[in-house]
C-alpha cells in the first residue's frame, strides 16, 4: 500500500520537530520520494509525489524567492514541503500569500528546526519508502505471474498469503489501459509515474482496499473483498461506479494518454483472479472501442451483454466459419451485383422488417430497399420470416462485431 504522508508526518513530528503551517487538506497525498532542493528544477524534472526539502539558501537573494519555489513545486504535483528554519529561512519570511497559496491548493507546509538533521530525515522517510516499494513490487509481481500464468499457481497464491491474502479471499479486477506512443521514452515514464501516482490517490481517497499493479501500457488493480462483501448485492454497482470515476478522473487529467478502464466480475477466491483480469481487460477493450459506453471510457463486464458469451468461446475460427457461412451468400452477390445487400439484410433485422425504417436509416429509396429484399428472401434464399433464421443471422452479425473487437 502506498505511503500517505499524513501517516508519516503523525508518527515523525515529535521526533523532527516539525509543525503543519498550511495546506491541512492535502495530507491524503502519496509521498513516493524525498528530494532535497535549493532551486526551481526545469519543467517535468520531478515525476509527481515527492516530499521537498529546502533550506531556502536562495532566499538571501530575493524576498520572493520562496513564494515562486512553492507556486513551481506545486504545478510539479510534488506532495508537500519542509522549510528548514534557523539559518537561511526565518519566519518572516513565510508571508500570509505563501500561506493562502498552500491552503487554497491543499499543500502542505511544515516547518522543521535548523538543528534537526536533514540526512536523520531523509534516511528514515528513504527506508520507508524502500520497505514499502520491496512489498508493492512483490505482490504486484505475484498477481502478474498470477493473472498471466507466467509461474506456478500455487507458489503464487503462497506468496500473496504471506502477505495477508489467504486463497480464499474473494476478489475483483480492475484493467486500466493507456497509450503514449507518441511521446518520448523520458517523457513517458514521466507520465506514467503520474498516472500511477493518480490511480493511487484515488485508490486511497475512495477507502477501497486495493493493491495496484503495473505492467506495459496497462494497470491492474487488484480489490480483496470479504466473504460478506462479496455476497453483498450492492457491491458491484459500487465498483462499476469506482472504475466510471477512475476513467473519466485519468481521461481528463491526460487527455493524451487514451484512457479506458473495464471492471472484471467479482471472483470467490483469489484462484478466480485470472478469469476477473481477463474480464476486466476485455470491458476495457469495450470502453476503448465505444461500443455501448456512449462515449464513457469506462465499462463493466456485464455491460458486454451477448459479447459475454462469445468471449467464453476460445476457438475464435468456430465463430468466424460460423458468422462466414451465414453471411457471405449475401456478400458474394454484393460483390457481383453492386448494392449494400448485406447492410439491408443487417437493418431488416435491427428493424423488425419495416422497410420504411430500412429506407430512412441507409438513405435509400423505398423501391431500392423492397428489390433488396426480395433478392434476398428469393435468390439468396434467406427466409426471413422465421424467427430462427432472423435468430441466426443477428448472432452471424454480432459475431463479426465481437472479432472486430476480440479479434
Amino acid at each position: 500500500m502506498s505511503i500517505l504522508l499524513r501517516e508519516v508526518y503523525e508518527e515523525t513530528k515529535t521526533k523532527y520537530g516539525l509543525q503543519l503551517i498550511a495546506g491541512e487538506g492535502g495530507l491524503s497525498a502519496i509521498m513516493n520520494w524525498v528530494y532535497i532542493s535549493e532551486s526551481v528544477v526545469g519543467p517535468g524534472y520531478l515525476s509527481g509525489g515527492e516530499l521537498i526539502i529546502t533550506t531556502g539558501v536562495l532566499c538571501r537573494e530575493s524576498p520572493e524567492w520562496l513564494y515562486h519555489f512553492i507556486e513551481a513545486m506545486i504545478e510539479e504535483h510534488t506532495c508537500g514541503m519542509i522549510l528548514n528554519l534557523g539559518r537561511y529561512l526565518w519566519p518572516a519570511h513565510i508571508t500570509a500569500e505563501i500561506l493562502e497559496l498552500c491552503s487554497r491548493s491543499n499543500y502542505p507546509l511544515f516547518t522543521m528546526p535548523w538543528e534537526t538533521q536533514i540526512t536523520h530525515v531523509t534516511r528514515d522517510y528513504y527506508n520507508r519508502i524502500f520497505h514499502d516499494s520491496q512489498r508493492e513490487e512483490a505482490l504486484s509481481a505475484a498477481f502478474l505471474n498470477l493473472v498471466h500464468g507466467r509461474t506456478d499457481k500455487a507458489a503464487s497464491l503462497s506468496l500473496l498469503e504471506e502477505y495477508g491474502l489467504p486463497a480464499q479471499t474473494a476478489c475483483c479486477a480492475v484493467y486500466v489501459s493507456y497509450s503514449l506512443a507518441a511521446e518520448e521514452e523520458q517523457e513517458q515514464r514521466r507520465t506514467e509515474a503520474r498516472l500511477r501516482l493518480a490511480l493511487s490517490h484515488q485508490i486511497q481517497t475512495q477507502g477501497i482496499p486495493a493493491y495496484l499493479c503495473s505492467a506495459a501500457e496497462y494497470f491492474l488493480i487488484v480489490l480483496p473483498l470479504s466473504d460478506k462483501t462479496a455476497r453483498d448485492l450492492p457491491w458491484a454497482p459500487r465498483l462499476h461506479a469506482f472504475t466510471d470515476m477512475l476513467a473519466k478522473l485519468l481521461s481528463e487529467r491526460f487527455p493524451s494518454a487514451a484512457i479506458a478502464a473495464g471492471c472484471g466480475t467479482i471472483q470467490p477466491s483469489l484462484d478466480g483472479l485470472p478469469k476477473s483480469f481477463f474480464h476486466a481487460r476485455s470491458a476495457a477493450a469495450f470502453a476503448a472501442a465505444g461500443t455501448g459506453t456512449g462515449g464513457r471510457p469506462g465499462a463493466s463486464f456485464d455491460e458486454l451483454g451477448f459479447y459475454r458469451i462469445l468471449l467464453s468461446v476460445s476457438d475464435r475460427d468456430i465463430l468466424r466459419s460460423y458468422a462466414d457461412s451465414l453471411l457471405e451468400p449475401a456478400e458474394i452477390y454484393e460483390k457481383k451485383h453492386q448494392g449494400s445487400y448485406l447492410a439491408t439484410l443487417e437493418e431488416y433485422l435491427l428493424c423488425g422488417g419495416s422497410i420504411q425504417a430500412i429506407a430512412q436509416h441507409l438513405y435509400c429509396h423505398r423501391n431500392t430497399i423492397n428489390k433488396r429484399v426480395r433478392i434476398l428472401r428469393e435468390e439468396l434464399s434467406y427466409d426471413l420470416d422465421d424467427p430462427r433464421t432472423r435468430f441466426e443471422l443477428s448472432t452471424a452479425f454480432a459475431i463479426r462485431s465481437f472479432l472486430r473487437l476480440f479479434p
